[in-house]
């Protein structure tokens, strides 16, 4: 078995290149433009390279975790939190700091983000979390509240594609699968 992650990254890296759509289209003709068509054609040869070494018992099996898409809009899931007053921290922050080197307020925190660009919010479980704040009680109350707030955010929350002229879709989906990582991840 092998993983092979170029065909992921390459979609992160190089999507506003080729896509005429995206909001950061980098224009037709463009040295890019077709990196992400080019880089399947060299994986595809190396995967013919390796069916070489393959006898006629070999089974082979392609396949992905995830698509790729085209992502419009974005939101600073810690900022909308602390603004919010669900995450708390004990000091103002006067740049962009990266979620480990936060000093936060754990006992006044009820919830914080993780999970780079499909945005998972963790809740501050009392008894499960070693500061936790949020009673077990109101566990359903919190995440319903969370879901409807977000997903009633508009155009003042900058959550309004302007290239596609319409809101950008959102979809709050609980995973009964995920627990949240223990604070101690984050200190």
């Amino acid at each position: 078995m092998m993983v092979e992650m170029g065909t992921d990254r390459i979609h992160h890296g190089f999507w506003q290149f080729m896509d005429p759509k995206h909001v950061l289209y980098a224009g037709e003709g463009n040295s890019f433009q077709n990196s992400i068509h080019e880089y399947y054609k060299y994986v595809d040869s190396l995967v013919g390279e390796l069916l070489e070494f393959a006898d006629a018992n070999t089974r082979v099996l392609i396949v992905s975790d995830h698509g790729a898409k085209r992502m419009d809009g974005a939101i600073a899931l810690n900022e909308w939190l602390i603004q919010n007053g669900y995450l708390t921290l004990k000091n103002i922050l006067t740049t962009p700091t990266r979620f480990d080197e936060l000093e936060v307020d754990w006992p006044r925190t009820q919830a914080w983000g993780e999970g780079g660009y499909y945005g998972r919010i963790c809740l501050n479980i009392e008894g499960r979390e070693p500061q936790g704040s949020v009673r077990k009680d109101d566990y359903d109350s919190l995440r319903r509240k969370l879901k409807e707030q977000l997903e009633a955010l508009g155009d003042e929350n900058g959550m309004f594609d302007r290239h596609a002229g319409s809101f950008v879709r959102r979809s709050i989906q609980r995973n009964p699968q995920h627990r949240a990582r223990s604070q101690r991840f984050f200190r």
